[in-house]
């Protein structure tokens, strides 16, 4: 009996243009795009039928030539029911998918259009008059640690307000790329070194033409804890008596703006700098190029400017990266030892 082809239920496909469909492969936490002519291909494929079957249905669209090599890249890439698909969950790093919020909303939506266009203004606008305000009033930051009490009520309100930030922040990237065109397929909860965390699918990012769209996705987040320090701020100084809300919203959103401004680490800031730079892979290409790889797997460019850029990266890498986890280190014995 001759083998059945059949596309398995982790794929999720949207018409994002004319001729272009986005692919999600659920279990992969892939995007890929196809043309029309080829996803009809695929959605052929629905109910199990052998290949001469699938090669007498699409006739039209492709020779049994072209038929047989198209099946076998789509089960390279895990589309099929006899797909090998190694999942991207480890010990460390665990996503667990809610919900496809492409699925109900998209550019048009009033919501997105609104919040895609306005977040930039309010945020920045937020965070300049919560600054004049404070020197207005005379606030001083750096009396917050005598005066914001760590006991156990306020730390839970610290994670609660961490967490909260942390899921707009997610949701900022999937609405400004929505808001693009672009689908983003799933949002969820991770688990990263066993600290849970809310996580957006923005891998179509890459898909978008034009690089200020880009750059705006990847701001999103950033937006947003601006946003939230701005406002923080403001509390603290037309509120006094607020510190208690007030301190972390200030303190873990500066350490998030921090952190996912520097392009040294793997966040958001790390991607800007591949898109502002057109360096895809740019830390790969850095570590090949300090350590002098003679036939690198990846093109790694040798003139001075291109080498300007992998000297900081590299730089940035092996003396940021600690120094950042020394700090950590160092606020963590000053919070134990003030809680204590």
């Amino acid at each position: 009996m001759e083998n059945t082809i059949t596309l398995n239920k982790y794929i999720w496909i949207k018409k994002i243009d004319d001729d272009i469909y986005n692919i999600y492969n659920k279990k992969s936490k892939t995007n890929y795009q196809f043309r029309e002519n080829e996803v009809n291909v695929i959605l052929s494929m629905e109910k199990p039928v052998t290949m001469d079957e699938l090669a007498d249905i699409n006739k039209s669209r492709m020779s049994k030539e072209r038929l047989e090599k198209f099946v076998a890249l789509i089960d390279r890439l895990g589309f099929l029911e006899s797909s090998t698909i190694r999942s991207t969950n480890t010990l460390t790093s665990y996503k667990i998918g809610i919900g496809n919020p492409s699925k109900y909303i998209n550019e048009n939506n009033t919501f997105v259009k609104c919040f895609a266009t306005l977040t930039p203004y309010v945020a920045v606008g937020i965070f300049c008059v919560a600054l004049l305000t404070s020197v207005l009033t005379g606030t001083n930051l750096f009396e917050l640690k005598g005066t914001f009490q760590f006991n156990a009520q306020n730390i839970i309100i610290s994670v609660i307000i961490l967490f909260v930030c942390t899921t707009i922040h997610e949701f900022a990237h999937a609405f400004f790329l929505i808001r693009y065109g672009m689908p983003v397929p799933e949002i969820g909860i991770m688990m990263i070194w066993f600290s849970p965390a809310a996580y957006a699918d923005v891998s179509c990012l890459d898909f978008l033409d034009e690089k200020y769209k880009k750059v705006q996705v990847l701001m999103a987040g950033i937006y947003v804890h601006v946003f939230f320090a701005g406002l923080g701020l403001l509390l603290l100084s037309v509120f006094p008596g607020t510190v208690w809300l007030s301190a972390p919203l200030i303190a873990l959103n500066i350490v998030f703006i921090i952190t996912n401004v520097a392009f040294f680490i793997n966040l958001d800031g790390y991607y800007l700098l591949t898109v502002l730079t057109d360096e895809p892979m740019l830390r790969e290409k850095t570590v090949l190029f300090l350590r002098r790889a003679k036939n690198p797997p990846l093109r790694v460019d040798r003139d001075i400017m291109s080498r300007a850029v992998y000297f900081v990266i590299g730089f940035a890498m092996f003396a940021g990266i600690p120094a950042l986890l020394l700090t950590g280190v160092s606020f963590l014995i000053g919070l134990i030892s003030g809680f204590l």
